[in-house]
């Protein structure tokens, strides 16, 4: 059975489309290996990655979330993000 969880809605996270469908994404890959956000770490999650998404551009957070999707990783690995923002 899966676990219910929650996606903040694009409105409450002023996301791009890009970040927005890669957080569902995430949410999601989580999800489905049993790990799901409280609602005090997705606000840290969403903060997060807008705070780099300023810093490093939507499409370079966007690429490291979804390189961490497909390599099956549990946990996002943000310190990656200038090896991506310089590729």
């Amino acid at each position: 059975m899966r676990k219910r969880f929650y996606i903040p809605p694009q409105v409450g996270t002023r996301f791009s489309d890009e970040l927005q469908k890669v957080l569902e994404a995430w949410l999601y890959h989580c999800a489905e290996a049993g790990r799901v956000y409280n609602m005090k770490e997705l606000q840290t999650l969403v903060q997060c990655i807008r705070t780099l998404a300023v810093k490093y551009g939507d499409h370079a957070v966007a690429t490291l979330i979804h390189e961490e999707i497909e390599q099956g990783s549990e946990q996002i690995r943000f310190f990656r993000l200038r090896e991506v923002a310089n590729a």
